[in-house]
């Protein structure tokens, strides 16, 4: 019975079912046809419940039988390619088979032969021989050939070792005549440092011995050439109130460096009031990394201040006292310069 036909009698049931109710009274029939109507309907309920899992059964099956189906196709084409195998095995006997006849035919037709290949086979196997004991003394000589490369592998792993300690000798060595290198360079310097300030100091006595009168005449270009031998940027020399005396060449700021010399003088006569040693010489020390020396001299009744920018070399503050006297010299000397600036004074 399909779910078709369930369904159609479901329906007739049903239709009976309201037929009754809508024809008269109720009796016992009717409900003897009710319950029926009522245990036919669970019965086509259970029934259609069973049909959906014979339906789900049959998917299941089906999904089986495609799954066997697949193996059996798989199962057929092995069997092929066995059959296929079997067949070319049965040609290869066949052959052999053909093969075994020839021979036998050959084997009888080299009957009277049977001495002489008796013969040709014991040279065959003294000849094997004689090839098995070439083949064994060539495999020790082969064996040895191998011992022969371990041995110069391992001497040439023992002169890789041997280079790569040569090597880091030489990277050591390297590294020591750089770093001997580099002391020289420090010490050469150091030894440039040294002698900066002899230089300078000969260089400065150099141009003292020259300075004559004349070329002490005209100040300015004295404390360029000072200034030029000795390796200073730059020389001025002011009064005590604060004037520019005079300039080496290419001097920046010198209005303000003779004016703030002037605080200087100051300084040093609050230092002697308080009855403590007046300063000749100042070293100092400006933002710029300058080393800047001020010496103050008497030149005459007169006081004077020499600045000197750039003095980093100097090696002490009494290496200007030489310079300084022949100033103090220049300045009071009856020259037409030193009457004038007398004068503006």
């Amino acid at each position: 019975m399909t779910e078709f036909t369930l369904v159609v009698v479901a329906l007739i049931l049903l239709a009976i079912y309201a037929i009754v109710r809508i024809s008269g009274p109720q009796s016992d029939e009717i409900e003897s046809l009710r319950l029926r109507l009522d245990d036919g309907k669970k019965a086509l309920e259970t029934r259609q419940r069973s049909l959906h899992m014979l339906s789900r059964r049959l998917k299941e099956l089906e999904q089986e039988r495609t799954e066997l189906l697949q193996q059996v196709d798989g199962l057929d084409s092995q069997l092929k390619n066995a059959s296929q195998s079997f067949e070319r095995r049965g040609e290869q006997l066949e052959q052999q088979e053909q093969a075994e006849e020839s021979l036998k035919t050959q084997l009888k037709a080299l009957g009277e032969e049977l001495e002489v290949q008796k013969s040709q086979y014991s040279q065959t196997l003294e000849q094997e021989t004689k090839h098995t004991e070439e083949r064994l003394k060539l495999s020790q000589a082969l064996d040895a050939k191998v011992r022969d490369n371990q041995r110069l592998k391992q001497s040439l792993e023992e002169k890789a070792r041997e280079n790569q300690l040569l090597n880091q000798n030489l990277v050591h060595s390297t590294s020591q005549i750089s770093d001997e290198k580099t002391a020289r360079a420090g010490l050469e310097t150091k030894l440039n440092r040294l002698l900066d300030p002899l230089l300078s100091q000969h260089k400065l006595q150099k141009v003292i011995q020259d300075l004559t009168p004349s070329k002490l005449s005209c100040l300015s270009n004295t404390l360029q050439a000072l200034a030029s031998e000795a390796g200073f940027e730059s020389m001025l020399l002011s009064d005590e109130l604060g004037f520019l005396v005079a300039a080496s060449q290419h001097a920046r700021g010198t209005e303000t460096w003779a004016a703030t010399s002037s605080m200087l003088l100051t300084y040093c006569d609050r230092l002697e009031e308080g009855l403590e040693p007046s300063p000749r010489s100042i070293l100092l020390k400006d933002s710029a990394e300058r080393v800047v020396m001020q010496r103050i001299f008497l030149a005459g009744k007169s006081r004077y201040i020499l600045t000197i920018i750039g003095a980093g070399h100097v090696d002490h503050l009494d290496m200007l006292d030489p310079v300084v006297a022949r100033l103090q010299s220049a300045l009071t000397a009856p020259t037409p310069q030193t009457s004038s600036l007398r004068e503006v004074i």
